[in-house]
């Protein structure tokens, strides 16, 4: 059963949450033995993540402003990003751009902007999926109409 709005409401409750603790902060997470900080790092990018996914996709604003963020990003070397999931990191950083998408081309502000500013953010932020995502060969995008066309509908 698909229930969007609750998944919603769970995500804001942890976010809500890891905020609370401090799990976002380096200060904060300073404080905290090395074992305790590990598992608390690795539940706080969850929550980023779910966070950042579903605000996009249900076309809300993120709970979690990265610019709060001062603990470190995921890295391959790190070792929650074994074997079992060497791609972590590059979900970290599309999420972050699932975020910027929001504000800067679905936002209340974007919206005020000229469809020619939002669609050259667009196509930076797309350019910048194809960074965190690899060279582009393997993967393509067809689209139907222009591009700027999408951005009118």
């Amino acid at each position: 059963m698909c229930r969007p709005s609750a998944a919603w409401n769970f995500s804001v409750s942890a976010s809500q949450t890891c905020q609370s603790l401090g799990l976002h902060s380096a200060v904060s997470m300073s404080k905290v033995p090395a074992g305790t900080r590990q598992e608390n790092l690795k539940l706080f990018w969850a929550v980023y993540m779910t966070d950042k996914h579903l605000s996009l996709r249900l076309g809300r604003s993120s709970t979690i402003r990265d610019s709060d963020i001062t603990v470190p990003r995921l890295a391959p070397e790190d070792n929650w990003s074994r074997p079992s999931n060497p791609a972590l990191p590059a979900w970290v950083e599309t999420c972050s751009l699932h975020g910027r998408v929001y504000d800067e081309i679905y936002g209340p502000n974007a919206l005020l902007e000229l469809q020619g500013v939002r669609t050259a953010k667009a196509r930076a932020l797309a350019s910048e999926l194809v960074k965190i995502t690899g060279d582009g060969s393997r993967n393509t995008v067809r689209v139907e109409r222009p591009f700027s066309d999408s951005l009118q509908h």
